[in-house]
Order: C-alpha cells, then sequence, then structure tokens
C-alpha cells in the first residue's frame, strides 16, 4: 500500500524547457507503474448551453464540449503506482501549460481559487508548455490505445475532455456517444472514482473531504493538478483496501460520473 511519509519533494513541476526530459521518464516507468492518476486545473466554467435536452445527461456534456473548446487547460498532474498502490520517487509530474491572463478566458471565481492555490500566472504566460507540444508526446508515448495501463480520475469528464483536445487538436464531438467512445479508443481502461461512488454517501463529497474521512494527507497545495492526482490515488486504494472500490470491476470499468448511468452494483456500495 501507498505511504506518503517523506514525499514532499515528489511533485516534479514542468515547464515547457523540461517537457520531454520529464515526459521520457514517465515513459521509461509507465510498464512497471501502469496505474496512472490524472487531474486538470482549468479556468473554470464560462458557458451554459441552453435550450431543451432529452436528458439532463446530454445537458451536461453540452456544457463540458463548450468549454472545453472554448477554454484552455492550465494544469495536468500524472501520479504514477503499481496494481498494489506501490509509487516510483518522483510519482508525480505537474504539466504547467501556456495560459495568459491578458488574452485566454477564463472565470473569475475559479481563477480566484487557482490564485489562492499559489498558482504562477506569468510564469504560465512566459514558460507554459505549448499544447500541440504535449499533445504529440503524449499520443506518441505509448500510455495511449494501451490496455495495460489503468487510468484513475475524479469527477472525470472535464479531465478526458481536455486531454483529448491535446491529442487530437480538434474539438469536442457532438454526441456523448462520440466522446464516449473517443475517451475508451484512446484510454482504453479507466475509472473514475466518483462514478464508483455513486449511490455511497461519499458521493455528495469532494475529494478532500473524502480524504478526511478517510485520513489520508495529501503533499503540496490544494487544487493544483498535482497534489491532486496524487491525493486521488491516495484515495482510490485505500478504498480498494477497504473493498469500496472493487478489482476488474467491469461493471465501473469505462464509466464517467454525471455522463454514465451507474448501475444497481454502484448504488448499493
Amino acid at each position: 500500500m501507498i505511504n506518503n511519509s517523506n514525499r514532499e519533494k515528489d511533485i516534479i513541476n514542468v515547464w515547457k524547457k523540461d517537457l520531454h526530459i520529464e515526459f521520457d521518464k514517465i515513459i521509461s516507468l509507465y510498464k512497471s507503474y501502469n496505474y496512472i492518476c490524472l487531474d486538470t486545473e482549468f479556468p473554470g466554467v464560462v458557458a451554459k448551453p441552453i435550450g431543451n435536452f432529452t436528458h439532463s445527461i446530454v445537458q451536461i456534456y453540452q456544457q463540458i464540449r463548450c468549454n472545453c473548446n472554448m477554454l484552455k487547460i492550465i494544469q495536468l498532474g500524472l501520479t504514477l503506482s503499481n496494481k498494489e498502490g506501490h509509487l516510483p520517487t518522483p510519482s508525480t509530474w505537474q504539466f504547467n501549460f501556456k495560459f495568459d491572463l491578458e488574452r485566454d478566458m477564463f472565470a473569475e471565481d475559479s481563477l480566484s481559487l487557482l490564485l489562492n492555490a499559489n498558482l504562477n500566472f506569468k510564469e504560465h504566460a512566459e514558460n507554459g508548455i505549448e499544447l500541440d507540444d504535449f499533445g504529440e508526446l503524449l499520443f506518441s508515448s505509448g500510455l495511449l490505445l494501451n490496455p495495460n495501463v489503468v487510468w484513475i480520475t475524479f469527477h472525470g469528464a472535464f479531465d478526458f475532455g481536455y486531454l483529448l483536445r491535446c491529442i487530437s487538436e480538434e474539438l469536442l464531438p457532438d454526441t456523448i456517444e462520440e466522446f464516449l467512445f473517443l475517451t475508451s479508443t484512446y484510454f482504453k481502461r479507466f475509472y473514475d472514482l466518483k462514478y464508483i461512488l455513486s449511490g455511497s454517501y461519499y458521493v455528495k463529497k469532494g475529494l478532500q473531504e473524502i480524504a478526511d474521512t478517510l485520513e489520508i494527507t495529501g503533499i503540496g497545495p490544494a487544487h493544483q493538478a498535482g497534489s491532486d492526482s496524487y491525493l486521488t490515488l491516495h484515495v482510490f486504494f485505500r478504498l480498494r483496501a477497504n473493498e469500496l472500490v472493487e478489482n476488474n470491476d467491469i461493471s465501473s470499468t469505462n464509466k464517467l460520473f454525471s455522463l454514465c448511468k451507474p448501475t444497481k452494483q454502484e448504488t448499493d456500495l
């Protein structure tokens, strides 16, 4: 199981000058540490679709689609472990993307949250990673289209939306069916922890609340992508040890919270 003592320096901040060197480290590790937890930080929600929708899920997807198509990712955190929850050293990479407050759109409330989390937007504007450079590396890395890699998220629809934009450099598709197909194509096996907890009393809690309930201590600043991906991985393996998350649970594989209806098995947790 994970031991997070003495891991304060475990989050590697990656800017454009370090991108290739640090990504090569992930490539060298992922075959042995094939559980990859991801988290993104993005500039909030600036658009809400209006109109008549056949289902609330359709409306939720259209909001995700509109905002991912209009906005830019700010940070991506990736934390690696093996299937037992053992982490390499370092274990977490925080990719910092180019983002200019003078030019790029954002929601004021989300900006305040990110400023309070000590994001350095001057550094993002001057030394941030270009999306197409990251997308090319990710696409050719071997991490995608790989059934041996297990991706873990917490409420991950936006996370995958922004990653799909990086990979394809195209707008997200019109329909939720196309979106889920693309996500499952590139990310062959993934778990959304929030979906797995559907129906349990945890489902109304945020990541930090769940971690506090489980007495899990994270590292690094909250609301930054690296620390949140690290914390999500801890929560995932703790819940699996407590048998709230099952090994090889087919009913929860490749399902996203808010976009996929939970089965009875999950709602009985």
